[in-house]
Formats: C-alpha cells, sequence, structure tokens
C-alpha cells in the first residue's frame, strides 16, 4: 500500500475501527513493514498511531491520539529519526527516540496488554510503559500519512497487520 501526501495537517490513512481498551486481557497490536519518504516534509509526519474514539455513547470523551509513531526531521540536534509520541496523564507529551530512520524497510509493532504499551522496531523491543491512566478511553489504530507541516511525504507498507 502506498500512501502520499502534501499540505499542512493533511492526511491520507486508514483507520482500523476494531475498538478496544488499554486494560485489554488479549494483546492488540499493529505491525508494520514500511518505508519512509520524507520528500520536502518541513518537519515531522506520522505514520502509525494509537487514535481515541469517540463515536461510542456514555463514554469519555477526548479528541487525542494515546500514541504518534512519527519521522522527525531534527529534534534535539538529532536528525532523521525515528520517534515515539506519547500521550502521558495531565495531556503532557513524551518523545522516545526510537533510532535512525531506516533507508529500506523496517518493522514495526504497537502492542498493548493489561495497561502496558511495548512498542518494538526490527522484532527489538525499544520503549515499554504503563499506559492505565488512558483506560477509561476506547481506542483504535491508524496508519498512513499524516503531515504535521508543509511538504510532502510518502509510506510504503509492504505488511500491515493488526490483532482481531
Amino acid at each position: 500500500m502506498v500512501f502520499y501526501m502534501c499540505g499542512n495537517h493533511n492526511r491520507s490513512e486508514l483507520r482500523f475501527k476494531n475498538i478496544w481498551k488499554t486494560d485489554t486481557k488479549s494483546e492488540k497490536y499493529i505491525e508494520a513493514e514500511v518505508k519512509l519518504f520524507p520528500l520536502n516534509e518541513k518537519r515531522e509526519f506520522t505514520f502509525l498511531q494509537i487514535h481515541a474514539d469517540n463515536t461510542i455513547k456514555n463514554t469519555p470523551v477526548i479528541d487525542k491520539t494515546l500514541l504518534r509513531i512519527v519521522w522527525r526531521k531534527k529534534y534535539r540536534n538529532i536528525q532523521n529519526h525515528i520517534w515515539a509520541v506519547l500521550r502521558m496523564d495531565r495531556g503532557k507529551y513524551k518523545k522516545i527516540n526510537l533510532g535512525v530512520m531506516s533507508k529500506g524497510f523496517f518493522d514495526v509493532k504497537i502492542s498493548v496488554l493489561n495497561n502496558i504499551l511495548n512498542i518494538y522496531i526490527n522484532k527489538e523491543k525499544r520503549f515499554q510503559t504503563g499506559v492505565a491512566y488512558w483506560k477509561k478511553y476506547y481506542n483504535y489504530f491508524k496508519a498512513g500519512v499524516y503531515l504535521q507541516d508543509r511538504g510532502c511525504a510518502e509510506a510504503l507498507f509492504n505488511k500491515l497487520q493488526i490483532s482481531q
């Protein structure tokens, strides 16, 4: 699958509406083999997400992501890396360096089980944290290209799989 997009905050994405909560007792995951092309993107773009669902009646509403996996051009003098942008408790965000962007295809897996979030790059665990503070929200996975600034970007997905 190829996702290509230009323009500030524009997106081309798939939304996997199998809704789940972070306190799930069966692992929820998205796994991708992806190759990124930032093209002339100025700052960063998102290619995988965990997003809160706001369509379920009588549940808390928040139009936010728990997690974005992004390519970032430069952050704190670190260039051309993949980052996890995690929404923490009380609305703060934490940026986690997942490593330099591969020039070829690479594997990314995000999994959630019993309020524990894991992120793997090329089958190596790069980050783990508790996310119980998010358990009141229903969630779903997204994949594609979501630009955070002007410019263009492309993502090629050779494999894209989610849990049922």
